[in-house]
Order: structure tokens, then sequence, then C-alpha cells
């Protein structure tokens, strides 16, 4: 690809020059064609035309791949080698379900570990039930009977938390206050 004329170069009194490297010629030729098929390369025009326009230069070089570069040659040689050590058989890799269990498992555990640190620190919910498990009448046909348990479980009725939905004072019971 040849270097700019001197005389596009941007307005003098910018340095706003930028050299873009490159070793694959095949993408700096179809970047020098004036009317591209691939819809990158169009992109790349227009981004081209709009830095132009604000008098930035862009110069495009292009570097052999890996001629007389010793740092290149070494990873071009290690990357080679990783091709040929021997790879996963996919009949080795666990299955989905195997994985999915083991992430389950894994969330249980951490969510196990918290509930009871949480159960140490005053934690209401934690203090009616110490394992954060199902309830065994936990599965009622809607959902609503599901919430009413729950609330009735926990202690959130409307007879009990109804002041903080209205902002009252709350309810108190004349016999043990």
């Amino acid at each position: 690809m040849q270097l700019p004329r001197t005389d596009t170069l941007p307005h003098p009194s910018t340095n706003n020059t930028f050299i873009i490297v490159s070793d694959s010629l095949s993408s700096l030729n179809a970047i020098s064609h004036p009317s591209p098929s691939h819809p990158l390369i169009s992109r790349i025009h227009l981004h081209l035309n709009t830095c132009a326009a604000t008098y930035i230069s862009i110069v495009f070089v292009w570097v052999p791949g890996h001629a007389d570069n010793p740092g290149n040659e070494k990873v071009y040689k290690a990357a080679k080698l990783v091709t040929r050590l021997p790879s996963v058989s996919k009949s080795s890799l666990p299955s989905n379900s195997d994985l999915f269990l083991y992430i389950n498992n894994v969330i249980r555990q951490q969510w196990s570990t918290k509930w009871r640190n949480l159960h140490t620190q005053g934690n209401k919910l934690a203090q009616l039930k110490e394992v954060p498990t199902q309830w065994p009448s936990s599965n009622q046909p809607t959902r609503s009977q599901e919430i009413i348990l729950t609330r009735l479980r926990i202690g959130h009725t409307r007879l009990t938390h109804t002041h903080l939905i209205s902002h009252l004072m709350p309810l108190s019971c004349p016999h043990c206050n």
C-alpha cells in the first residue's frame, strides 16, 4: 500500500497523523479499493472519510507477518505446538445435567452458609427456619395460596403490618402490649 502524498496530509497546524500497521495485505488491499463490496470495508471507508473531514490522517502500512522477526517466529512456533497437544474428548467432559447439578449444589452450599451467618446476626427469617429449604407445604396449587402461607409463616399479615402501609401507629395488644 502506498503512503499518502504530503499534500494530502492534514492541516499543518495540527499533528493528527496516525499510522495503522497490519500484516494482512489482503485487508489493506480491500480497504484501498475505491468501491468495496463488503459492508465492513464500507464502514471503514465511512470512518476514514469522517477522519479526513476533521483533519485526521490515517496512514496504512503493511508489514509482512513473520519476516525476519524472531519474536513473531517464536509466537508462530508456540501456536503451532499447541495445535499438536492432545485434545479433550467430548466423552470425558461432564454432561449438561451433571454440570447443572454441580452448579446448583454450589449455589445451595453458598446460600446455606450465608443463611447461617444471617441467623447469627439476628435475621428474623433465619430464626423461623434454620435451613433454607422448601417448606413441606410449599407446593400449593396457586401462587396466591403460596403467598398467603408464606405471609402467615413469617408473620406479615394485614393485622400486623397495616400500619406500615397506612403510615399509622402500630396496633398493640391490651393484654401483652
